[in-house]
Protein backbone atom coordinates (compact mmCIF):
# COMPACT_ATOMS: atom_id res chain seq x y z
CA UNK A 1 0.00 0.00 0.00
CA UNK A 2 2.55 2.44 0.63
CA UNK A 3 4.51 1.51 -2.82
CA UNK A 4 1.35 2.15 -4.27
CA UNK A 5 0.82 5.31 -2.75
CA UNK A 6 4.59 6.39 -3.03
CA UNK A 7 3.99 5.59 -6.98
CA UNK A 8 0.91 7.62 -7.08
CA UNK A 9 2.33 10.89 -5.79
CA UNK A 10 5.96 10.62 -8.16
CA UNK A 11 3.13 10.16 -10.83
CA UNK A 12 0.96 13.42 -9.72
CA UNK A 13 5.12 15.06 -9.55
CA UNK A 14 5.91 14.20 -13.06
CA UNK A 15 2.58 15.44 -14.56
CA UNK A 16 2.97 19.17 -12.53
CA UNK A 17 6.56 18.92 -13.47
CA UNK A 18 5.41 18.64 -17.44
CA UNK A 19 2.88 21.13 -17.23
CA UNK A 20 5.64 23.30 -15.85
CA UNK A 21 7.94 23.12 -18.49
CA UNK A 22 5.28 23.21 -21.38
CA UNK A 23 3.78 26.29 -20.08
CA UNK A 24 7.83 27.98 -19.46
CA UNK A 25 8.22 27.12 -23.08
CA UNK A 26 5.01 28.95 -24.56
CA UNK A 27 6.37 32.06 -22.43
CA UNK A 28 9.88 31.39 -23.90
CA UNK A 29 8.33 31.66 -27.75
CA UNK A 30 5.92 34.24 -27.06
CA UNK A 31 8.65 36.73 -25.36
CA UNK A 32 11.95 35.42 -26.52
CA UNK A 33 13.04 35.23 -22.75
CA UNK A 34 14.74 32.03 -21.87
CA UNK A 35 15.41 32.49 -18.31
CA UNK A 36 11.58 31.27 -16.93
CA UNK A 37 12.53 27.75 -19.05
CA UNK A 38 15.73 27.13 -17.64
CA UNK A 39 15.07 27.98 -14.37
CA UNK A 40 12.09 25.59 -14.39
CA UNK A 41 14.39 22.56 -16.06
CA UNK A 42 17.15 23.49 -13.35
CA UNK A 43 14.32 22.93 -11.04
CA UNK A 44 12.82 20.22 -12.77
CA UNK A 45 16.33 18.65 -12.34
CA UNK A 46 17.30 18.91 -9.36
CA UNK A 47 13.49 16.93 -8.18
CA UNK A 48 14.61 14.20 -10.42
CA UNK A 49 18.09 13.98 -8.42
CA UNK A 50 16.09 13.69 -5.26
CA UNK A 51 13.75 10.99 -6.40
CA UNK A 52 16.88 8.83 -6.93
CA UNK A 53 14.08 6.37 -9.00
CA UNK A 54 15.92 4.23 -11.48
CA UNK A 55 13.19 4.74 -13.74
CA UNK A 56 13.31 8.46 -13.71
CA UNK A 57 17.03 7.85 -14.69
CA UNK A 58 16.01 8.51 -18.97
CA UNK A 59 13.66 11.53 -17.61
CA UNK A 60 16.86 13.27 -15.31
CA UNK A 61 19.65 12.58 -18.49
CA UNK A 62 16.70 14.43 -21.01
CA UNK A 63 16.16 17.55 -18.90
CA UNK A 64 19.92 17.36 -18.27
CA UNK A 65 20.55 17.63 -22.09
CA UNK A 66 17.80 20.20 -22.89
CA UNK A 67 19.09 22.07 -20.21
CA UNK A 68 22.58 22.10 -21.57
CA UNK A 69 21.09 23.24 -25.01
CA UNK A 70 19.00 26.09 -23.78
CA UNK A 71 22.12 27.47 -22.25
CA UNK A 72 24.19 27.81 -25.06
CA UNK A 73 21.58 30.17 -26.72
CA UNK A 74 22.57 32.98 -27.71
CA UNK A 75 20.23 35.72 -26.52
CA UNK A 76 18.93 37.92 -29.39
CA UNK A 77 20.40 41.33 -29.45
CA UNK A 78 17.02 43.54 -30.54
CA UNK A 79 17.75 46.81 -30.55
CA UNK A 80 20.81 46.07 -32.67
CA UNK A 81 18.99 44.13 -34.74
CA UNK A 82 16.21 46.72 -35.10
CA UNK A 83 18.89 49.43 -35.82
CA UNK A 84 20.45 47.46 -38.87
CA UNK A 85 16.76 47.16 -39.84
CA UNK A 86 15.86 50.55 -39.80
CA UNK A 87 19.21 51.54 -40.95
CA UNK A 88 18.53 49.16 -44.49
CA UNK A 89 14.40 50.80 -44.71
CA UNK A 90 16.15 54.21 -45.00
CA UNK A 91 18.76 52.93 -47.87
CA UNK A 92 15.74 51.80 -49.56
CA UNK A 93 14.99 54.71 -52.45
CA UNK A 94 18.97 54.34 -52.95
CA UNK A 95 19.77 51.20 -53.97
CA UNK A 96 20.31 51.06 -57.80
CA UNK A 97 18.55 48.28 -59.68
CA UNK A 98 19.83 46.00 -62.38
CA UNK A 99 20.79 47.91 -65.66
CA UNK A 100 20.03 51.09 -64.30
CA UNK A 101 23.82 51.98 -64.08
CA UNK A 102 24.90 54.31 -67.01
CA UNK A 103 28.32 53.35 -67.94
CA UNK A 104 30.83 55.87 -68.46
CA UNK A 105 31.07 57.68 -71.89
CA UNK A 106 34.24 58.33 -72.23
CA UNK A 107 36.64 56.29 -74.10
CA UNK A 108 39.31 53.60 -72.40
CA UNK A 109 42.76 54.77 -72.43
CA UNK A 110 44.71 53.01 -75.08
CA UNK A 111 48.66 52.61 -74.87
CA UNK A 112 49.04 51.83 -78.81
CA UNK A 113 50.66 53.70 -80.45
CA UNK A 114 48.74 56.27 -83.09
CA UNK A 115 48.56 54.71 -86.43
CA UNK A 116 49.34 57.27 -89.60
CA UNK A 117 46.31 56.51 -91.59
CA UNK A 118 46.10 57.05 -95.27
CA UNK A 119 44.71 60.24 -96.88
CA UNK A 120 40.43 59.86 -96.74
CA UNK A 121 38.00 61.54 -98.74
CA UNK A 122 36.09 64.18 -97.15
CA UNK A 123 32.65 62.07 -97.30
CA UNK A 124 34.42 59.27 -95.51
CA UNK A 125 35.85 61.47 -93.01
CA UNK A 126 32.11 62.52 -92.29
CA UNK A 127 31.03 59.36 -91.92
CA UNK A 128 33.62 58.43 -89.51
CA UNK A 129 32.70 61.27 -87.79
CA UNK A 130 28.78 60.34 -87.92
CA UNK A 131 29.72 57.02 -86.61
CA UNK A 132 31.74 58.06 -83.28
CA UNK A 133 28.91 59.83 -82.79
CA UNK A 134 26.39 57.32 -83.32
CA UNK A 135 28.00 54.81 -81.02
CA UNK A 136 28.43 57.21 -77.98
CA UNK A 137 24.33 57.66 -77.86
CA UNK A 138 24.56 53.69 -77.60
CA UNK A 139 24.52 52.19 -73.96
CA UNK A 140 24.67 48.91 -73.08
CA UNK A 141 22.69 47.57 -70.21
CA UNK A 142 23.88 44.08 -68.57
CA UNK A 143 20.70 42.40 -66.16
CA UNK A 144 21.41 39.26 -65.19
CA UNK A 145 17.66 38.62 -63.95
CA UNK A 146 15.29 38.12 -66.48
CA UNK A 147 12.59 39.68 -64.01
CA UNK A 148 14.49 42.18 -63.55
CA UNK A 149 14.76 42.65 -67.54
CA UNK A 150 11.11 42.65 -67.99
CA UNK A 151 10.18 45.22 -65.23
CA UNK A 152 9.02 49.02 -67.03
CA UNK A 153 11.13 52.06 -65.45
CA UNK A 154 7.90 52.74 -64.20
CA UNK A 155 7.09 50.05 -61.73
CA UNK A 156 10.37 49.85 -60.15
CA UNK A 157 8.62 52.09 -57.27
CA UNK A 158 6.35 48.63 -56.97
CA UNK A 159 10.09 46.70 -56.60
CA UNK A 160 11.14 49.33 -53.94
CA UNK A 161 7.58 48.87 -51.90
CA UNK A 162 7.87 45.36 -51.97
CA UNK A 163 11.08 45.31 -50.62
CA UNK A 164 10.64 47.94 -47.91
CA UNK A 165 7.13 46.20 -46.45
CA UNK A 166 9.20 42.51 -46.41
CA UNK A 167 11.84 44.31 -44.22
CA UNK A 168 8.79 46.18 -42.16
CA UNK A 169 7.20 42.91 -41.70
CA UNK A 170 10.66 41.47 -40.49
CA UNK A 171 10.79 44.10 -37.78
CA UNK A 172 7.29 43.50 -36.72
CA UNK A 173 7.82 39.78 -36.18
CA UNK A 174 10.82 40.27 -33.93
CA UNK A 175 9.28 42.82 -32.04
CA UNK A 176 6.83 40.26 -31.13
CA UNK A 177 9.39 37.20 -31.28
CA UNK A 178 8.14 35.62 -34.03
CA UNK A 179 11.17 34.36 -35.25
CA UNK A 180 9.58 31.95 -37.88
CA UNK A 181 7.56 34.69 -39.64
CA UNK A 182 10.78 37.08 -38.93
CA UNK A 183 13.21 34.35 -40.89
CA UNK A 184 10.74 34.18 -43.75
CA UNK A 185 10.03 38.00 -44.65
CA UNK A 186 14.04 38.71 -44.66
CA UNK A 187 14.43 35.76 -46.90
CA UNK A 188 11.97 37.37 -49.12
CA UNK A 189 14.02 40.71 -48.77
CA UNK A 190 17.35 39.02 -49.53
CA UNK A 191 15.38 37.14 -52.84
CA UNK A 192 14.31 40.84 -54.17
CA UNK A 193 17.82 42.38 -53.27
CA UNK A 194 19.58 39.41 -55.41
CA UNK A 195 16.92 38.74 -58.34
CA UNK A 196 16.43 42.63 -58.91
CA UNK A 197 18.76 45.12 -57.33
CA UNK A 198 22.69 45.46 -59.13
CA UNK A 199 24.52 43.47 -56.69
CA UNK A 200 27.83 44.72 -58.12
CA UNK A 201 27.09 48.17 -56.73
CA UNK A 202 28.46 48.36 -52.65
CA UNK A 203 25.18 49.61 -51.72
CA UNK A 204 23.36 46.72 -52.83
CA UNK A 205 26.38 44.68 -51.00
CA UNK A 206 25.95 46.28 -47.84
CA UNK A 207 22.20 45.54 -47.78
CA UNK A 208 23.13 41.80 -48.50
CA UNK A 209 25.59 41.39 -45.86
CA UNK A 210 22.96 43.28 -43.19
CA UNK A 211 20.11 40.82 -44.22
CA UNK A 212 22.99 37.87 -43.65
CA UNK A 213 23.80 39.29 -40.42
CA UNK A 214 20.43 39.80 -39.15
CA UNK A 215 19.03 36.32 -40.28
CA UNK A 216 21.27 34.81 -38.64
CA UNK A 217 21.35 36.27 -35.49
CA UNK A 218 17.69 35.35 -35.60
CA UNK A 219 18.25 31.61 -36.49
CA UNK A 220 21.40 31.73 -33.39
CA UNK A 221 18.68 33.52 -30.93
CA UNK A 222 15.71 31.19 -31.13
CA UNK A 223 15.66 28.89 -28.03
CA UNK A 224 15.89 24.82 -28.70
CA UNK A 225 12.76 22.82 -28.16
CA UNK A 226 12.42 20.56 -24.82
CA UNK A 227 10.65 17.56 -26.43
CA UNK A 228 13.38 15.14 -25.74
CA UNK A 229 12.89 16.38 -21.96
CA UNK A 230 8.84 16.56 -22.34
CA UNK A 231 8.62 13.16 -23.87
CA UNK A 232 10.85 11.47 -21.53
CA UNK A 233 8.75 13.07 -18.47
CA UNK A 234 6.04 11.63 -19.85
CA UNK A 235 6.96 8.01 -20.51
CA UNK A 236 8.06 8.16 -16.95
CA UNK A 237 4.76 9.52 -15.73
CA UNK A 238 2.76 6.56 -17.54
CA UNK A 239 5.38 3.90 -16.33
CA UNK A 240 4.61 5.12 -12.84
CA UNK A 241 0.65 5.61 -12.85
CA UNK A 242 1.02 2.49 -13.88
CA UNK A 243 2.84 1.11 -11.14
CA UNK A 244 0.78 2.83 -9.15
CA UNK A 245 -2.33 0.90 -9.82
CA UNK A 246 -3.32 -1.54 -6.86
CA UNK A 247 -2.94 -5.17 -7.75
CA UNK A 248 -6.27 -7.44 -7.45
CA UNK A 249 -6.57 -10.04 -4.58
CA UNK A 250 -6.11 -13.60 -5.17
CA UNK A 251 -9.11 -14.35 -3.96
CA UNK A 252 -11.10 -11.75 -6.26
CA UNK A 253 -9.09 -13.30 -9.34
CA UNK A 254 -10.40 -16.95 -8.45
CA UNK A 255 -13.85 -16.32 -8.16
Amino acid sequence: VLQTLANSQQSIMLADMRASLQTAQQQAQLTGNVQPLLLTLAEAEQRLVTQRQPRLVAAHQAVVQDLAKLRSTHALDVTQVLADLDHLLQRVDALPLQGNAIPSLQAAPTSKKPVALEPQSRWLRLWQSVKESMMQLVRVRTVSSTSAALIAPEQTVYVREHLRQRLLNARMALLVRQSDAARRDLDAAATLLDQYFDGQTPAVQSAQQTLQQVAQQARMSEPPGIARALQALAAAEEHTAVAAIPAAPASAASH
